[in-house]
């Protein structure tokens, strides 16, 4: 048990020690209302922005200004000074129509950006909060993954082999919605063999769904989830007998299309409870070969 209790410490509590804010402020400016409450000087009103935004979609940001200093600035740009700060290195910003441009296929995250305009011994700020999301699906996805299942009934041995695991669905929404980011469902076949020479080759099948714990998780790496297993297990030993398995797990990384996994679980069965339920735990990969 104290090993469960330590693969559940680590599921839930290294996600929590390398995640890093990707931009300060953000939140804060990202949930208030898109004007900042903003009291602008050289800027005109509705500078400041908001955005949530899809990947792979060019963005630009117009900074609008007050009359008269649009004015100034087409009669003495050199005047004015920009300060800009949060900017990706594949963003620009053109200081003479005073707009930024990002043409990016993007990556995922909050970005903070902060432009600060000096004319004589007037200065302004403006800000840009954008969020970028993304939402991909993946069907019918093979997976190998290496599998351990422990009785309680120690006669039995220690169970350990290979599962070939059928991906029907995954998703990836990485938005504002509230629920889990990530998820799947999925069929997998656990043929597996026991160290104890005597016991024969043991089967398990079933159908499950794993969840994300989190909803907008800005990595690729290291993502917690919950899910549950149900399906049937057989041996000459106990024949068939219907079990289900609660499940607490890792996404150790996953992109797009490609996923690997670590998972730990308790098998509950239905018939033979004393001597077969206990511990499973599996380690593997969905890969997409197309």
């Amino acid at each position: 048990m104290r090993y469960v209790l330590l693969v559940v410490f680590v599921i839930v509590c290294v996600p929590m020690v390398h995640s890093q804010p990707y931009a300060p402020n953000f939140d804060k400016y990202y949930a208030e209302k898109a004007s900042f409450g903003e009291k602008h000087s050289i800027f005109g009103r509705g500078t400041n922005r908001r955005d949530l935004a899809k990947q792979e979609v060019a963005y630009e940001w117009k900074l609008k200004l007050q009359p008269m200093y649009d004015t100034l600035l087409s009669q003495y740009p050199t005047s004015f000074e920009w300060d800009i700060s949060g900017l990706p290195d594949d963003a620009d910003f053109n200081s003479e129509t005073h707009t930024v441009k990002w043409n990016t296929k993007s990556r995922l995250g909050d970005y903070l950006f902060k432009v600060v305009v000096t004319y004589g011994s007037v200065k302004d700020t403006a800000w840009w909060a954008l969020r970028i999301y993304g939402e991909t699906k993946v069907t019918w996805m093979p997976g190998l993954h290496f599998t351990n299942y422990i009785p309680s009934d120690k006669s039995m041995g220690w169970y350990r082999g290979v599962g070939f695991e059928y991906l029907l669905v995954s998703w990836i929404t990485l938005n504002d919605k509230r629920g889990p980011s990530h998820g799947k469902f999925f069929t997998r076949f656990d043929i597996m063999h026991s160290n104890n020479p005597e016991q024969s080759v043991a089967f398990h099948y079933s159908a499950g769904v794993h969840l994300s714990m989190e909803r907008y998780p800005k990595r690729e790496y290291l993502i917690p989830y919950f899910g549950i297993e149900t399906g049937g297990m057989y041996n000459k030993k106990y024949d068939h007998i219907f079990q289900f398995t609660p499940t607490l797990g890792m996404w150790l990384y996953a992109d797009q299309t490609n996923s690997v996994t670590a998972s730990v679980g308790w098998l509950l069965p239905m018939d033979r409870f004393e001597d077969l339920y206990g511990m499973r735990a599996s380690i593997g990969a969905n890969v997409a070969l197309w």
